[in-house]
């Protein structure tokens, strides 16, 4: 199984600094199914890849998510805003 959506979830989630359990919490799974989604053992839906762009701490876009294609997070320096 091709797991580059599990691979970019997880190097956007570490580029944020937060943990699966925070994710979780957005998309409406337990931490484990953060970690199934991130090996490649579940499928990232279009609604989770919605619920992530949307919130206000991620914005991580939904089609760089699902396609690779476009910049990471919808909002430019998403990343150390504050610093």
């Amino acid at each position: 199984m091709n797991n580059k959506k599990g691979e970019r979830l997880k190097e956007a989630r570490l580029k944020l600094g937060f943990d699966q359990d925070f994710i979780g919490d957005i998309i409406g799974v337990k931490q484990v199914g953060v970690s199934k989604r991130e090996s490649g053992d579940t499928d990232i839906s279009y609604e989770e890849a919605i619920k992530l762009e949307q919130h206000k701490d991620t914005q991580i876009s939904s089609t760089w998510l699902l396609k690779g294609e476009g910049e990471m997070f919808v909002r430019k320096n998403m990343v150390n805003e504050s610093g």
